[in-house]
Formats: structure tokens, C-alpha cells, sequence
């Protein structure tokens, strides 16, 4: 007896048209099923994936193959068909969508249903129409049923869409598709454990699917970087469900790919239908890891007398460190989340700030923000202002910063100055010209004390 057929969820029929055309024109196709797999390969890039799956054909060479489970988020103008190392010449291919839940109430108009409630139980009815849609039961009109909808099994079903190919001469015994679908995509994430001038780090890759399809033992590829791809007009893409993360024990090479870099994970994963995969990266036990507080001025605050500041101001926090020997290796960080970690005096985690990581070369620092400092307050006065010209401005100003903790800090005062020309005419500290526009002063602040500030800048307006 075949199974029923569901909605929701709706059980996926692909077979339907191809079942239902003319006898001539179907030739009898070889079936290609995911069954038939011998061989997948994934390369994942940022919202698209590069699928390759290689199917043996029962019956050796054919002209005309359906081939079977194939992703509702194709982008069927991809397809790429090889039988060995040959190209293979499609001379006709035909897509056929999964069957929605609003093409199989309309394939079931007129026939016998059974609504089934949220408690289970189950009712007999007769499907009067897809709009709404509306059933009958006896003399009884149910309109909108909340429940679940058992319908008639299709002739055929199968997980997915299904593509036909028409050949241009006999190729097999096994081929090769290769093409773009969308629904697969991929995320960095690192975790860092601080701890004084050091940090443990993991990095993570997450591969999320939002294909509705499974894929077992998976050859995975990722790339890192940006890429473009030509305008897709196709299906509406399925909306991912994420229902499960799952923890694979892997570890990536990575190689330059053109302009791009594409890591390759050294052994095969599966990559489940309804959730994400979180596969290892790298691991480094201890990472060199620099923290410094930063204090930003604003341009504007040099423009006018009396600017609104701020009553107080907490340096933010940042750490560097460079992307060097990582896990023994120079291989380039790809873009992602950060999330660092800190022990307290009983030795218990907690988490102590996050920030995001671009595209990271080998040899190169990263720095990042992960929150404000609080027991360091920075306090910003105007002292003076005075317009020299039409285009000149002078302004002086004081700024004292507070250490409330038990150990002494060393903070970045980084101003940005605004105009064409600016001096800085007197000053308590040292300073160091960034760039055209960015001055910086390091002040040391002691444990339980404070440090003041002190400075004259002359502002030039175009």
C-alpha cells in the first residue's frame, strides 16, 4: 500500500509530469536517483554553493537520464554534464519543480481527505477546493482547516526537483553534474580564551542549509572572499530552518584560488537538511595577544564654542594580535565573529566582549573593539575658543582620565581634527600624527589615580 501524502509537511513529487507526457516524448528515461550517488563534492561560497555529484546509470550509457533529488534552489542555466573527462551535450533539459503545497490541494480537488487534528484525531472529508482551502464534511462545510491535510499520494515522489536531460548521444556508465544552487552558505567564528598577555584560540567554520536536502559524506569546499555571480532569477528560495547544530572534528587546507582562497576540509562531512554544521578551523593554544584602551574625539567638537560633549567618557577596549603560525601554520583568517572568554577567580567562564574579524592575510594584525572599560572615565572639558580670522579657530581643552581600578593603564587619546590645516600649539604630553587628520597621545594613568590632558589646537577651515 504506498504511503499517504502529508501537508504539512508536503512529501515533494517530481515524477508527475514527466510520468504524464506523451510516450514518445519520455523514450523511456534512465532514473538517476540520489541512491545512484557515488561521489558529492560541495564548494560553498557566500549564499550559493557549487554542487558536483557524480551517479552511476543502471543499465550502462543512455541518451535520455532523469536524474533525481536535486535542490528547489537550482540555477538550472549552470548545469554542467561530463561523463568521464568528456563533456557531455545536453540537447534539451527540462526542470521540474517539487510539487508545493498549493499544486497538490489543486491536484486533490474532488478527492476523499482526512483532516487531522492537533490532538490526532482524524476525520474523513472531501476537498471541494483549494481556495481557503474548503472541505466537506456530510452536509458540513469546513473552511480554513488549521490542522494537517492527508492527501492521496502521488504516483511517484521523490526529496526534491528533478532535471531531465535529453543527450545528444549515449554517455555513462556514470556522469557528473555540476552546477550553482542557492540555500547553502557558510560563516567564520572564533572563540578566544583571554588570559593577561595571552589567549587560547578556536576558529570554527558553520556551513547552514537551507535546501531542504540532505548531503551525506560530502567532499566540502569553502571559499573565502568575494565573488561575483551573474543575476539568478530562479525558484523562491525555501526559508532555512535551523534545527540542530552539529559538531564535526575536521581540520582545512587552504590554497590561493585567483584572487580568492578556498579551504578544503580533510575529510568528508554531512551536511544535514534542517540545521547547521560547525566544523573546526584551527586551534592555538597560546596566541601573543595585545589589549588597549582607546578614547575618540569627534571632528566637530573643534568647530564651535561650547560643543554638547558627553558628561563622561569610557575608553573602549581593544586587543591585537597577528595572524601568524596559527595552529603551526600561515593560512589567512576568513571574515567572522570573535567571541572572547575570561576566567573568574573561580576559575569559571565568562564571556568578556565580541567583535567581527574582516578577511585577515597571513602576516597581518588583527585589532578589535570588544566593549568599554569600566573603571576608566575620561572626562573632556573646553577650556578656550577663540576666532582668530574668518577661517581660523583656536580652542584649548582638558581632559582628565579617572582609574578607579588596581592597576595601571596605559589609554589612546586619538582626535580627529577637522579643516585644511590644524596645529597643535601647546600641550602637557607628546603627541604623534596618525594622518592628515588624526593626532594621538598615550597617556599613562596609575592604579586608583588620575592623568590630565592638556592641549591648544589652531583649526584652518577650506
Amino acid at each position: 500500500m504506498k504511503p499517504a501524502f502529508f501537508l504539512p509537511p508536503a512529501t515533494l513529487a517530481v515524477l508527475v509530469a514527466f510520468l504524464s507526457a506523451p510516450t514518445a516524448a519520455r523514450a523511456q528515461p534512465t532514473v538517476a536517483p540520489a541512491s545512484a550517488r557515488t561521489e558529492l563534492g560541495l564548494t560553498v561560497y557566500s549564499g550559493f554553493a557549487v554542487l558536483r555529484e557524480t551517479r552511476s546509470l543502471q543499465g550502462g550509457p543512455a541518451a535520455n537520464v532523469l536524474w533525481l533529488d536535486v535542490p528547489p534552489s537550482i540555477d538550472a542555466g549552470t548545469v554542467v554534464l561530463r561523463s568521464g573527462e568528456r563533456t557531455v551535450e545536453i540537447r534539451r533539459q527540462d526542470w521540474q519543480a517539487p510539487l508545493s503545497s498549493s499544486a497538490a490541494l489543486g491536484a486533490a480537488v474532488g478527492s476523499p481527505v482526512t483532516l487531522i487534528a492537533e490532538d490526532g484525531t482524524r476525520t474523513q472529508a472531501v476537498l471541494e477546493s483549494a481556495d481557503g482551502p474548503t472541505f466537506r464534511i456530510g452536509d458540513r462545510v469546513v473552511v480554513e482547516w488549521p490542522g494537517a491535510v492527508e492527501l492521496p499520494a502521488p504516483p511517484d515522489d521523490a526529496p526534491g526537483g528533478a532535471l531531465r536531460w535529453e543527450l545528444a548521444e549515449p554517455a555513462g556508465p556514470a556522469l557528473t553534474a555540476a552546477y550553482l544552487a542557492d540555500g547553502l552558505t557558510w560563516a567564520a567564528d572564533y572563540t578566544a580564551v583571554l588570559d593577561g598577555d595571552a589567549m587560547a584560540l578556536d576558529g570554527f567554520v558553520t556551513v547552514q542549509n537551507g535546501t531542504g536536502l540532505a548531503f551525506p559524506d560530502a567532499r566540502l569546499q569553502l571559499v573565502a572572499g568575494d565573488v561575483r555571480r551573474a543575476g539568478f532569477a530562479g525558484p523562491p528560495q525555501p526559508m532555512m530552518r535551523m534545527a540542530e547544530m552539529a559538531a564535526q572534528d575536521a581540520a582545512a587546507n587552504v590554497v590561493p584560488l585567483g584572487d580568492v582562497y578556498l579551504y578544503t576540509i580533510d575529510r568528508p562531512v554531512t551536511i544535514t537538511a534542517l540545521g547547521s554544521n560547525r566544523i573546526s578551523l584551527l586551534h592555538s593554544e597560546r596566541v601573543p595577544v595585545r589589549r588597549e584602551y582607546v578614547l575618540f574625539g569627534q571632528p566637530w567638537w573643534y568647530q564651535s564654542p561650547a560643543p554638547d560633549l558627553p558628561p563622561v567618557e569610557h575608553p573602549q577596549v581593544r586587543i591585537r594580535f597577528e595572524n601568524e603560525g596559527l595552529s603551526g601554520r600561515d593560512d589567512p583568517l576568513p571574515a567572522g565573529s570573535l567571541h572572547t572568554w575570561r576566567e573568574d577567580e573561580s576559575g569559571r567562564l565568562q564571556y568578556s566582549g565580541g567583535a567581527f574579524i574582516p578577511h585577515t592575510p597571513a602576516g597581518e594584525e588583527v585589532v578589535v573593539t570588544i566593549g568599554s572599560s569600566f573603571d576608566l572615565v575620561a572626562e573632556r572639558v573646553q577650556t578656550d575658543y577663540r576666532q582668530l580670522d574668518p577661517r581660523t579657530f583656536e580652542s584649548a581643552w582638558r581632559i582628565e582620565i579617572r582609574n578607579r581600578g588596581d592597576s595601571g593603564a596605559s589609554v589612546l587619546v586619538l582626535e580627529q581634527m577637522p579643516g585644511l590645516e590644524w596645529t597643535i600649539v601647546e600641550e602637557s604630553h607628546p603627541h604623534e600624527q596618525v594622518d592628515v587628520q588624526t593626532v594621538r597621545w598615550r597617556i599613562e594613568v596609575p592604579a586608583e589615580g588620575s592623568t590630565t590632558l592638556t592641549y591648544r589646537v589652531r583649526v584652518t577651515q577650506g
